[in-house]
Parts: structure tokens; C-alpha cells; sequence
């Protein structure tokens, strides 16, 4: 099968290309150039912006691409100009889109209105009726202006006229993570003997994936016809509390302090631990035989190994 990935230099990207070439699979990937990653020998690379995909269409058109996966389309434009430009060269089309299309995301920062809940959510579940979640806080020339998962979601799988698959990612974590997802806690653990959370926020449930088993589910969903016309949720079948997140950090680091749960502690502003933010990833589990392939105890481990000899100052 001959793969065509937009991006995939950073983070989760490497992953993906790797576990295709390990399964025998032919990768091009489109990138800038502008992040440093080890690659398989046999991957091609081709250097440009996605602003310019006829640039890539031009140095593409020659090869056969069975499945074209787009791993950063945040606005809706973006699933447009991927379609226009590459549905008579590819047979299906792969998106990366979040949790955040949900309703209950829409609570959780306080733009959506109606009750908080603690549901488990489905790919059925309701999705935000409020679009573009971060206009209100960033600049029209700002890329989170235009960022809205729900409309890339509704171009690929309404509007494409190749078959599509999106996969709606949870809050990952793991080397390379340049958000740094455990250094809020990291940090206070090596300078001092305390972390005190908010009861609500001690108690707030979310959706996690370790950043290889989330690649793997983006794989098998690339590589399987029966992923065609599917949309899938990828996450642990699991959902520690914060309390309990906090403490498994605090388990594998090997801090000796102490977690404390207070009503007069801070909870960050525009966020609303009373709404849960849980997924179930029972479909693709089901469907495709997706299972994690690394660990969560390595996982965790691999990812304060190299959030400790990584984080910024």
C-alpha cells in the first residue's frame, strides 16, 4: 500500500511512519522541514507548506496513493484544500480531529451551555453546537481563529468524494510532547513537598493516550478498508481521576511528598472540572482490533524520563 502523510515529523507523525513501514507499506511524507526526526531509510520525504499543495500535487501525481493521511487539519479550509487537491489521486482520506468536537468539550471551557455530566461519550454523542471554541481568545491572523475540528470532521466525511476516516484523539502524552502534559506536576515535585488540588478538579475524569498507542490506532485505522466511512474514538479504555493521575505520577517519579485536596485551591480559569471529559474507544477496539502495544506503566515512564531531561526553564 502506498501511504501519503501531510506532516508527520512531530510528535505522533514518526510513530505512524514507522509502524507502516514496519508493516511493509510504501510512506511519502509532506513536510517543512523544519523539525528534526529519525525516519526510516525507505520514506520519502517532500519539502513545502500546506499553504502550497500544488507543489505537492505536482511532485505526486506519477505515484498511486492508496491512502492519503492528513495529520493537522485544523481549519475547515484545510479539509477543503486536501480534498480539491487530492481526491482524484487518492482511494480514501484519513483526518486527525479531537475530543474537542464534543458538547461536553464545550461545557468544560465554558462556551456551551446546559447541564455538566459524567456521561461516557460515544462517536455518537452529541457534538458542540458553538464553533470555532478559541475566537474569543486569539487574533484573526492567529491559527486557533480559524481552528474548528468539527467543520475539517464534516468536510471529509460529507464533502469528499473518495471515502474518508476520522480518528478524534484524546489528550495524548509521551516523548516529544511539546506540550509537556505532566510538567505542571513535575515541576512542583521537584521543588517542593506539596501539590494541592480543588476537590472538583480532584475528581475531574478525561480521556488519555500514551503518543504510540495512539499512532497505532491512526495505522491500523490507515491500513484497514474497514475504516472507511468510520468515524473512531482512540483512547484508553481507562480514565484516571486527577487525583489518581497526579498519583501515578508521583508513583513513577518517586516523590516522596504529599497530594492534598482543598476547597480554597485554584482552578485554572475557563475550565469547569464539574464536566467530565470521558470517550469510549469500544469501536475501534471492536472493528479494527485495536489494543495498546506499549504498556501504560512503560508509557508513563517513557514520558517523565523524557519530560525531566527535556522541559524548557
Amino acid at each position: 500500500m502506498n501511504v501519503l502523510i501531510i506532516g508527520g515529523t512531530r510528535f505522533l507523525g514518526p510513530y505512524v511512519t514507522k509502524q507502516l513501514v514496519k508493516l511493509g507499506h510504501n510512506v511519502t511524507i509532506f513536510h517543512r522541514g523544519q523539525t528534526n526526526c529519525t525516519l526510516p531509510d525507505s520514506v520519502n520525504e517532500i519539502i513545502g507548506d500546506r499553504n502550497n499543495l500544488k507543489d505537492l500535487r505536482q511532485q505526486i501525481q506519477h505515484l498511486s496513493i492508496d491512502v492519503l493521511v492528513d495529520m493537522f487539519p485544523y481549519s475547515e479550509q484545510d479539509a477543503i484544500d486536501v480534498i480539491e487537491s487530492f481526491s482524484d489521486v487518492t482511494k480514501r482520506f484519513v483526518a486527525l480531529s479531537s475530543v474537542d468536537v464534543y458538547q461536553a468539550y464545550g461545557r468544560l471551557i465554558g462556551i456551551e451551555k446546559g447541564e455538566f455530566t459524567t456521561d461516557i461519550m460515544t462517536e455518537e454523542s452529541p457534538v458542540r453546537t458553538v464553533i470555532y471554541p478559541y475566537r474569543a481568545i486569539s487574533k484573526e491572523d492567529d491559527w486557533q481563529y480559524h481552528y474548528d475540528k468539527i467543520l475539517v470532521e464534516q468536510q471529509f466525511m460529507r464533502n469528499s468524494s473518495v471515502p474518508s476516516t476520522v480518528l478524534r484523539l484524546p489528550m495524548i502524552y509521551g516523548p516529544n510532547d511539546r506540550q509537556f502534559r505532566l510538567s505542571q506536576y513535575l515541576k512542583t515535585m521537584k521543588t517542593s513537598n506539596e501539590i494541592t488540588l480543588h476537590s472538583t478538579e480532584a475528581k475531574w475524569r478525561t480521556s488519555r493516550g500514551f503518543v504510540e498507542n495512539v499512532a497505532h490506532a491512526i495505522t491500523l485505522a490507515s491500513v484497514d478498508p474497514k475504516a472507511a466511512n468510520q468515524i473512531y474514538n482512540v483512547a484508553e479504555d481507562f480514565a484516571f481521576t486527577e487525583l489518581e493521575w497526579v498519583k501515578t505520577i508521583k508513583e513513577h517519579y518517586k516523590w516522596d511528598g504529599q497530594i492534598l485536596v482543598d476547597e480554597a485551591a485554584v482552578v485554572l480559569d475557563g475550565f469547569n472540572p464539574e464536566q467530565h471529559l470521558v470517550i469510549s474507544s469500544k469501536k475501534i477496539r471492536d472493528e479494527l482490533g485495536y489494543k495498546e502495544i506499549v504498556p501504560f506503566e512503560e508509557g508513563i515512564q517513557q514520558t517523565i524520563t523524557w519530560e525531566l531531561a527535556n522541559a524548557p526553564e
